[in-house]
């Protein structure tokens, strides 16, 4: 039985929370170390270090931890759509966009056109020079799933490939509309309105960013 993708998002968020946590419990145990260590404290471990090894051992058990949960969720994801998403995606990965497209334009044509695949889709014909496609796609993207703040970040991507930042910030901010607390769309919008030369509106969007 597959985990829910609800449970597969709450145990990463749980296992990037649980390195953050022991990282800092490792550089906590050393900085203290440091400064409250006297020279003539006996051999052996003191608690600081003690702190720093657990901190250090949390660290290393959680980030494998996620790492693994990735790539199930990959796998899980593959699984879900069939080869020719995986494969598709390891071809985006070495930058063969062209020998991509035909992947995913089968993936579409048997249904399979979930948010993901149409993302995927409008970077691969934009990498490729096919601007009027990855425009089409990602129009099709929001048309089929217009609630869906990917959605509008695939807008966003077909337009930033073209170069053209105002349009894309407008369909970043139509997916903040529906998303508001998400912290990487701010950080996006922010870049994409740097590119477009509105210095203060990236400083606003960064700093929304910051607050989340």
């Amino acid at each position: 039985m597959r985990p829910p993708r609800r449970l597969m998002l709450v145990l990463a968020v749980l296992g990037v929370l649980l390195t953050l946590l022991g990282f800092f419990a490792f550089v906590f145990g050393i900085v203290a170390e440091v400064f409250t260590r006297r020279p003539e404290a006996s051999a052996g471990f003191s608690p600081n270090i003690g702190v720093a090894l657990a901190g250090l051992v949390l660290a290393g058990v959680s980030a494998a931890v996620l790492f693994g949960l990735i790539a199930v969720f990959i796998a899980r994801q593959g699984r879900l759509r069939g080869a020719p998403y995986m494969d598709a995606y390891r071809l985006l990965e070495s930058l063969r966009f062209r020998e991509a497209i035909p992947l995913l334009e089968k993936l579409v044509r048997d249904g399979k056109a979930d948010n993901d695949v149409l993302m995927l889709l409008t970077s691969a014909y934009g990498y490729a020079g096919q601007y009027a496609n990855a425009q089409a796609t990602a129009d099709r993207a929001v048309q089929l799933y217009p609630d869906d703040p990917r959605s509008y970040v695939t807008l966003s991507t077909g337009y930033k490939l073209q170069g053209a930042y105002d349009e894309a910030a407008t369909a970043l901010r139509a997916a903040l509309v529906k998303d508001p607390a998400q912290a990487s769309l701010w950080a996006e919008l922010g870049f994409v309105l740097r590119f477009a030369g509105d210095e203060g509106g990236a400083l606003e969007a960064f700093r929304h960013a910051a607050a989340q």
